[in-house]
This record gives C-alpha cells, structure tokens and sequence, in this order.
C-alpha cells in the first residue's frame, strides 16, 4: 500500500559502503567498496531536511537529485511533496506530473499511485477553478487502482471523492441561509430613516 507515505522508498538507490578490512592481504583481495551515488545522496538529504520540518532545504536537495539523474520519477515526486510543503502549489504539480511520466516510461506502479494521488489531490487544493480537473485525476487514480489493487486500494480515492460531493452538497445548502444572513447584516447597518423635522 502506498497512500498516505510522502516519504516511502526514499532511500531506493542507495547503496551501503562496505566495511575497511583490517590486513593488507584482505585489502588486496577485497572489492572496492561501493559509493552511494549522488542522486541518493541527494535524496536522502532531502528526505532528512523533510523530517526535520525544513520543506525549503529539501526542495534544494531533491533538485540537486533530479540534476543528478533526471530518470528517477521519485526524485520528481519527493521534489513535488516538498514544493507543496513550501506553498509552491502549481510547481508541485508540474513535478508531479513529471514524475507520473517518469514512473509510467520506467513501469514503476508504486511511484505511478503515489503520483496520481498528488495529482489529484494538488488540484482539489486549487480550489473550485480546477474542480473538473480534480474529478478527472480522481477518476484516473480508482482505474488504475482497480488494476492495480496491490499497490492503491480503491477505496481511499472513492472514500476522497464521496467527501467532496457531500461538502459540495453541503454548499449548496448552506448558501442560501449565508446570503439570509448577509442581507439581514447589511439592513441593519443601514441608517435608520430621517422623520420629518418639526418647525
């Protein structure tokens, strides 16, 4: 299951040092010990500047990353989740387009949920001008987690996309009382009217 985890798989790539051997016939014989790249040194930076709260620090880091290999859709991802942290809204979108793109060319499913998720849910944020667009990326997630069930459960963006109608609902009902209540405002601020004066 990979909803609800921002931060899941972010140290894919990395690679652990091999320990020191202790004797020079160990050293010879030993294999040279293997470098975490920078795109994963890169990543892991940002994932810790996420943990420690600081959104603006991590989106430097998980540039640097995409710099380093611009193929790795989690870098695109993780980039989106800190952009939106730091209120970048449209920004975290394109980059979570970017990494949809990504994770479908390289058959990447996980990093392919956790994106349309993003989708779906930046544009909700965006508020009622991008309203249809939410609905299509809501849509989008419950097909491809009908076919993926293993990595989305269908039930999360079925459970977002109900919670939106009733709130929609809600809207609709509310209003008029609001506007009743408006106007009631607005009368009794008006000035009271002007009795003719006595001569």
């Amino acid at each position: 299951m990979i909803i609800g985890s921002e931060l899941a798989n972010g140290s894919a790539h990395a690679q652990v040092a091999a320990p020191v051997p202790t004797s020079a016939a160990a050293t010879a014989a030993a294999p040279t010990p293997h470098v975490a790249s920078p795109y994963a040194l890169a990543i892991l930076e940002g994932l810790a500047k996420l943990r420690e709260g600081d959104a603006h620090a991590a989106q430097i880091a998980f540039q640097r990353a995409i710099g380093a290999d611009r193929a790795q859709a989690q870098g695109h991802y993780l980039l989106g989740v800190a952009m939106r942290r730091n209120d970048s809204i449209p920004a975290a979108l394109d980059a979570f387009r970017e990494a949809l793109m990504k994770a479908q060319q390289a058959s990447d499913l996980a990093v392919e949920g956790r994106a349309r998720f993003a989708i779906a849910e930046t544009l909700t944020r965006m508020g009622e001008h991008h309203r249809a667009d939410a609905q299509h990326a809501w849509d989008e997630l419950i097909v491809f987690a009908e076919a993926h069930p293993s990595v989305v459960s269908a039930d999360v963006p079925r459970a977002y996309v109900a919670a939106r109608a009733r709130v929609a609902e809600l809207a609709v009902t509310v209003e008029p009382v609001r506007e009743r209540i408006r106007s009631r405002e607005h009368e009794a601020h008006q000035p009271a009217p002007a009795h003719g004066s006595h001569h």
